[in-house]
């Protein structure tokens, strides 16, 4: 409570409550519009809580390895988790549904985070590299079309743009 400073409530329930390192809770994150908290943690879990009761709403299993961060996106349609096996996950804010996987980094990711706007996500590895990815899927096509020579395959689409059939060309429009 801000105006006295009481504290309203603790939130437990990652990891086995022992305190071991795979136990902490680390990088909380508010829903832009205040109804929830996420909190990531090394035991490979994000939790959702309910803010006004404390009650856990949902947990998404991370996978392999702790987790370093997590974030809302600025519409608070989606979250998106930093892992310790060097992979970002964008997951369903409201279902906990996995969205998309982004690999790339050789070694854990620190942190993950959108852009004010929510048009690019950024994640900062051990690797030594920061990767900023584009995720309009509109304005990512668009880019796509500057920089190839050629059409994708229908395997190219199924792993770059998550779409089971390729759209059309943009030269055939």
């Amino acid at each position: 409570d801000l105006a006295t400073g009481q504290e309203l409530f603790t939130l437990r329930g990652h990891g086995g409550g022992g305190g071991e390192a795979t136990d902490w809770v680390i990088f909380p994150d508010f829903r832009p519009n205040g109804s929830q908290l996420a909190t990531a943690s090394f035991d490979g879990t994000a939790k959702i809580w309910d803010v006004q009761t404390g009650q856990e709403v949902m947990t998404i299993e991370g996978g392999s390895g702790g987790l370093q961060s997590v974030e809302y996106h600025p519409d608070g349609s989606q979250l998106v988790t930093a892992g310790q096996d060097g992979t970002a996950k964008i997951w369903d804010a409201d279902t906990g549904e996995l969205l998309l996987t982004l690999t790339g980094h050789t070694n854990r990711i620190m942190n993950a985070s959108y852009s004010a706007e929510g048009r690019f996500l950024v994640t900062a590895s051990e690797d030594e590299t920061v990767r900023v990815y584009l995720l309009d899927i509109e304005e990512l096509m668009q880019l796509a079309y500057t920089r190839v020579s050629r059409w994708f395959t229908q395997v190219e689409c199924k792993q770059f743009m998550q779409e089971d059939v390729c759209p059309p060309p943009p030269w055939e429009d």
